[in-house]
């Protein structure tokens, strides 16, 4: 059974909408309302360091860039990992198209590089970007 003419419209359509997001996204970061830059290798350190210091089935709070909307992640770190992108509710998405990761934190946590954070009293709320507005 080989690849029919009908499978290779469907993924050239996924391909194209693939680039229509990437080029969206780097519109995006270049704009002059993003103040800060991430990337998957980032968020892959930052999630390896809250892995040592979290539950598997942590829930998490995010928000992406090209979103107006933050939605819930369900177990969260369990997902992590996943070469470098996560399948959530809007469909799979890459690390680096994280405006902002929200956890519960009990107590303090500590990151092994540096990481744009704001503690608020029992969550932390983690920023691969700071973006006016959101």
């Amino acid at each position: 059974m080989g690849v029919t003419k009908k499978d290779k419209a469907f993924q050239n359509r996924i391909d194209e909408r693939r680039q229509k997001i990437a080029e969206r996204l780097s519109k995006r970061i270049l704009s002059s309302d993003v103040a800060s830059v991430s990337s998957n290798h980032k968020w892959t350190k930052v999630f390896e360091c809250l892995e040592a210091q979290l539950p598997s089935n942590t829930d998490a709070e995010v928000k992406l860039l090209m979103e107006r909307e933050s939605f819930p992640l369900l177990e969260f770190m369990s997902s992590c990992f996943e070469n470098e992108y996560f399948d959530g509710p809007h469909g799979g998405f890459w690390y680096k198209e994280l405006e902002w990761v929200k956890l519960p934190i009990p107590s303090s946590v500590d990151f092994d590089i540096q990481v744009d954070y704001e503690r608020q009293d029992d969550t932390i709320k983690i920023y691969g970007y700071r973006v006016s507005n959101s």
